[in-house]
């Protein structure tokens, strides 16, 4: 008679969701480490300033009278320089 074997399966323990909240905005940490480990390219290094200048981020300032919102998703369009 064969005594029944008990097969030990790996299992993965659940990580923590990584999150990043901006405004009303969640993004999934772990789903970006997915999809750029599923389609590796290159990373080119952004200094912040010029970023920021190109999302205008540069001109939220204490003394910054405009508009009490700024584009995340892409530039303004809208010239107020």
């Amino acid at each position: 008679m064969t005594e029944p074997t008990t097969a030990i399966k790996e299992t993965t323990v659940p990580t923590e969701i990584q999150r990043f909240t901006f405004g009303k905005w969640v993004f999934n940490i772990n789903k970006a480490e997915e999809i750029i480990a599923a389609e590796p390219r290159v990373s080119i290094p952004t200094e912040v300033p010029g970023w920021a200048a190109v999302y205008q981020l540069d001109r939220l300032r204490p003394d910054y009278a405009g508009a009490s919102w700024c584009p995340i998703f892409g530039p303004d369009q809208r010239s107020t320089r």
